[in-house]
């Protein structure tokens, strides 16, 4: 059976107590407002070191019939929502500042986002 989160800021909780590096990439003012995923119609888009470590610590489930290490979903009170993991080397950013981003990441309401100056 899936784990099916209480909420997102459980989902948060998990990435951090098991020390992902990740950082949430765009869209996340309205993050913890747990009503954007009702429906499934929003998705989380996350660059991370490594997509096996967030698929481990979330049992995010693949999209895919074949694993593809971007396209998963989790559930959060029963709604099924997408994920979008990027992770270094994956060629949707640029390596070296995919390295950067996640380096010199920043912590927004207990989650990590880039900083100002990479997402300017």
């Amino acid at each position: 059976m899936e784990r099916d989160f209480k909420n997102i800021q459980q989902v948060i909780d998990k990435l951090n107590a098991d020390a992902v590096n990740y950082l949430i990439l765009r869209n996340y003012e309205c993050l913890l407002d747990d009503k954007i995923y009702v429906g499934g119609h929003e998705d989380i888009d996350i660059l991370c070191e490594n997509a096996a470590s967030i698929v481990k610590s979330l049992g995010a489930i693949s999209n895919r019939e074949r694993e593809d290490n971007t396209h998963y979903h989790i559930y959060i009170s029963g709604n099924r929502v997408n994920l979008d993991l990027r992770s270094v080397g994956d060629g949707y950013y640029c390596e070296d500042w995919q390295r950067e981003m996640l380096r010199s990441k920043r912590v927004h309401n207990g989650f990590y986002v880039m900083n100002d100056e990479n997402y300017y």
